[in-house]
């Protein structure tokens, strides 16, 4: 969510001003659109899940699909590698653009 935010900041803040004074607009404004749309989208899931969280009766789960099984850490982990490169170059982009990030290849 913070990540869209950023996003749609930047998009508005920096690059709107510059390609529409070229006229080539149509493709950001939708792109923002559609980040604002997905963010709506789970801010509300999260307002209603938080609401509706009654807990039923304990089950187990199956063998090789419990939290600390070898594939929910390889997906947590790439999940957490990619949002936070995402979360990282987004917040540089915003808060300190054109500048260069030594450690990340080719940027």
């Amino acid at each position: 969510i913070g990540t869209n935010l950023m996003l749609v900041a930047f998009y508005g803040m920096y690059i709107l001003d510059d390609l529409q004074a070229a006229g080539a607009d149509e493709l950001p404004k939708l792109f923002v659109a559609a980040l604002s749309v997905e963010t709506v989208v789970m801010l509300a899931y999260l307002m209603q899940s938080r609401k509706n969280t009654k807990r039923g009766p304990a089950v187990a789960m199956e063998a090789g699909k419990t939290p600390t099984s070898v594939v929910s850490r390889i997906v947590a982990r790439t999940t957490v590698l990619v949002s936070g490169m995402v979360a990282l170059l987004a917040g540089r982009d915003l808060f300190f653009p054109g500048t260069i990030l030594t450690f990340i290849p080719r940027d």
